[in-house]
């Protein structure tokens, strides 16, 4: 059973850092070699993070099963991860092409957590961070919508929509947003993400997040974002990861005292 468990929580992670990382972020050169001045701005956000997995195997394997069905010997297996923290943001300044350079860490009260890492992100979701340092799915929402130029109403067409297509030979990734309502500045914002890799073990993303992100301060103050995931493996094994994730703001060290 212990190998059964240990199974599960591997394939949780896997995908729960794909499934929240831009198209652009894996691959990507990395930021390490940028220069890291005084912060000029530091962010708190609460999270919590809740992910779900279920493996359908056909055929005989090695491993029990939480539920077993005779017909066609169909496996289950499931597993879940929850946890609950604070993300902590160092804004360190600007880049020529208008990336943010940031340095951002996690402290969850059971697993989430990670040491501090240098990341660049941009106006279009994309982001780059070191690749030598573990950076949660959870963080890497919150990185996306951190860039000053993410949420521009001005362009924006009639419908108060945009669409971002990043789509290449390996897979089709497109963002669509529209802008709900205005209130105080805040803007509420809707995004659908979808993300499809081609290929002989095909996998598909599916993304909807609500967002509340303040056009003064040029930050998100608040983030709910869900994910299904779907992985169709070879050997008959299809995963299926749903993820929950939460961010609010809870201090500013720039916000009006």
């Amino acid at each position: 059973m212990r190998n059964h468990f240990h199974r599960i929580a591997t394939l949780l992670a896997v995908p729960a850092i794909f499934a929240g990382a831009p198209a652009s972020a894996m691959g990507a050169d990395s930021p390490a070699a940028a220069s890291s001045p005084a912060p000029s701005r530091h962010l708190v956000y609460s999270f919590t993070y809740s992910s779900n997995g279920d493996l359908e195997s056909h055929g005989s394997n090695g491993y029990a099963s939480d539920t077993h069905s005779g017909a066609g010997d169909t496996r289950d297996y499931r597993g879940s991860i929850d946890d609950r923290g604070t993300i902590s943001v160092d804004a360190v300044g600007l880049q020529p092409d208008g990336g943010l350079v940031v340095k951002i860490s996690e402290h969850g009260q059971n697993t989430r957590s990670s040491d501090t890492v240098l990341c660049v992100t941009y106006g279009n979701t994309n982001t780059i961070c070191d690749p030598n340092k573990q950076v949660n799915s959870e963080e890497l929402t919150l990185l996306r919508f951190l860039a000053p130029s993410f949420a521009d109403p001005a362009a924006t067409d009639g419908m108060k929509q945009w669409k971002v297509d990043q789509s290449d030979a390996d897979a089709t990734r497109t963002a669509d947003y529209a802008l709900r309502s205005t209130a105080n500045g805040v803007m509420q914002i809707d995004e659908r993400r979808v993300m499809r890799q081609h290929g002989g073990n095909p996998a598909t993303t599916d993304i909807s997040t609500q967002l509340a992100w303040d056009s003064a301060r040029k930050v998100p103050v608040s983030v709910e974002e869900y994910v299904t995931r779907r992985d169709a493996a070879m050997g008959g094994q299809n995963m299926t990861t749903t993820l929950q994730t939460t961010l609010k703001l809870v201090s500013d060290s720039m916000a009006k005292q």
